[in-house]
């Protein structure tokens, strides 16, 4: 098994982004920034358009932490 914690936050445009460390906020380009993987943010997309339901978040909100968990059976 593995697990690993995430950072969702929510950007002044409305685009979420997924972080592998907690982000800071830049509140003059009005993003976070933070160790940011592309890949990672598209895995979740797919899991949300599967059902997965990410928390409702605007740019005035703090990262919220997610945890991933990965396993298989054998």
């Amino acid at each position: 098994m593995f697990e690993t914690t995430l950072f969702y936050a929510v950007n002044r445009s409305g685009q979420g982004c997924f972080f592998m460390e907690e982000p800071r906020r830049d509140t003059v380009f009005e993003r976070w920034v933070g160790e940011y993987h592309p890949s990672v943010t598209l895995t979740i997309d797919r899991m949300t358009a599967l059902g997965f339901m990410l928390p409702k978040l605007s740019w005035p909100d703090e990262p919220v932490k997610i945890k991933l968990t990965l396993n298989y059976e054998a």
